[in-house]
């Protein structure tokens, strides 16, 4: 019995602490998901955005454990950001980006929000306080 206790002890506080970890590896992974679109959008035969900009703050990360295919997939970031299009426009967007079991970018989606929505409104006039992750160059 007493080993059963602490089993389960064991299991509470691991179930406790596991949002935490993943809470505090978000910004790289937010960081990594940015740099992979932006190579993405630059290289890839869509639509070319000159920068992806995702906004921390407004993203959730989750564990996926899954396969796609033949690809591992451990995690999956969901949110919104901001992309500038070759053109010069702006346009706020709503991203998933899938990352391997080993953390790296597989698959980067976005899909542009209503112009007039509150939503979009708020990404592309942000308060000062809140800004995106700036892009390397």
């Amino acid at each position: 019995m007493k080993r059963r206790s602490q089993f389960l002890l064991f299991l509470l506080f691991m179930s406790a602490i596991a949002p935490l970890s993943i809470a505090a590896n978000m910004s790289s992974e937010v960081s990594r998901c940015q740099d992979y679109a932006n190579q993405e959008f630059k290289s890839g035969s869509g639509e070319k955005a000159s920068k992806v900009m995702l906004f921390e703050d407004k993203s959730t990360l989750d564990r996926a454990e899954r396969s796609l295919g033949k690809q591992r997939i451990g995690s999956v970031l969901t949110g919104q950001g901001k992309l500038q299009m070759a053109n010069g426009q702006e346009r706020a967007v709503r991203f998933n980006c899938m990352l391997s079991d080993k953390g790296s970018p597989v698959i980067f989606y976005a899909s542009p929000l209503e112009a007039d929505s509150k939503e979009a409104q708020a990404l592309m006039n942000p308060p000062k306080s809140e800004q995106a992750l700036s892009p390397k160059k």
